[in-house]
């Protein structure tokens, strides 16, 4: 068959029969490229599937390692799961410190966990993230904290988070404890002097949600302590129902005001969002 087809252009005119030969072994021959090529997709579905699963026990054999090898191993994995399109990753049960997802060339953890209420097995326990860095990263609908019977019961500990112009729509922190150190109340403290020039001035500190998008973000029932939510978006949208510390919490001129007067109502957090805030009825 293979000769017919390869002196087929040689031979010029050839009868009923030959013609014949001839499409049936172009039938055939499309017939082995088409059963090549679906063998082909569905090894390459097989091994992308034995690739994320190796990928994903070594993040969940090293997650719980507080030490750089454990660092730079779990970054090098979320590395290859994004590759292979993986952004929603189970960190359940981190921790970790001083890491900055944006430095790792890690970009995008739409749909991650870090913590649930689920009890069963021990797999929320002991979430601690500290100095830990989400500026310019995706974090639609990640689930940072989920605490039990409505508090912070095995819900995240987090130390000085980031989230400079991070996408933070849906995301949850319902029971997180959540803590700054670094925080400078003062915004003529977010610069210093260069040279002693007043002219030249860098900046040492930018609050900790600027810029970040957090329409219908909820932070129920979590304990916070020096969050900095100046310049950040959508904030009218947040669900901060039941959440202790607020007092401590720095906000723009008029905003904290503003939030008092809503009453928060977030839907599913499957994207995308649709967030409404009421008015609160005055009472008669």
């Amino acid at each position: 068959m293979a000769l017919l087809l390869c002196l087929r252009p040689i031979g010029g005119s050839v009868g009923d029969i030959e013609q014949g030969v001839y499409v049936e072994a172009w039938g055939t021959l499309f017939d082995i490229i088409f059963v090549v090529l679906l063998i082909g997709w569905f090894e390459l579905r097989r091994e992308r599937k034995q690739h994320i699963e190796r990928y994903s026990e070594e993040i969940d054999d090293y997650k719980r390692w507080d030490t750089e090898e454990a660092r730079v191993r779990i970054a090098g994995n979320l590395r290859r799961l994004s590759k292979l399109g993986v952004t929603a990753f189970d960190l359940r049960g981190i921790t970790l410190r001083d890491f900055s997802f944006f430095q790792n060339r890690i970009t995008k953890l739409r749909g991650t966990v870090f913590n649930t209420n689920s009890i069963s097995g021990l797999a929320n326990f002991g979430t601690v993230l500290d100095n830990v860095d989400f500026s310019a990263t995706d974090c639609v609908g990640v689930v940072f904290s989920k605490g039990m019977l409505g508090g912070t019961l095995f819900g995240i500990k987090g130390t000085n988070l980031r989230f400079l112009q991070t996408n933070l729509v849906n995301a949850t922190f319902d029971g997180a404890t959540l803590e700054w150190t670094d925080f400078k109340p003062n915004e003529d403290d977010w610069f210093e002097v260069i040279d002693d020039d007043p002219q030249n001035r860098a900046q040492v500190y930018a609050p900790p949600f600027e810029d970040a998008e957090l329409a219908g973000a909820s932070f129920r029932n979590a304990n916070l302590l020096n969050a900095d939510f100046r310049y950040a978006k959508g904030l009218e949208f947040v669900n901060f129902s039941g959440t202790k510390g607020l007092e401590t919490c720095f906000f723009d001129e008029g905003v904290r005001e503003k939030l008092n007067t809503l009453v928060h109502v977030v839907v599913d957090s499957t994207p995308p969002v649709v967030v409404t805030a009421v008015p609160k009825e005055s009472k008669g």
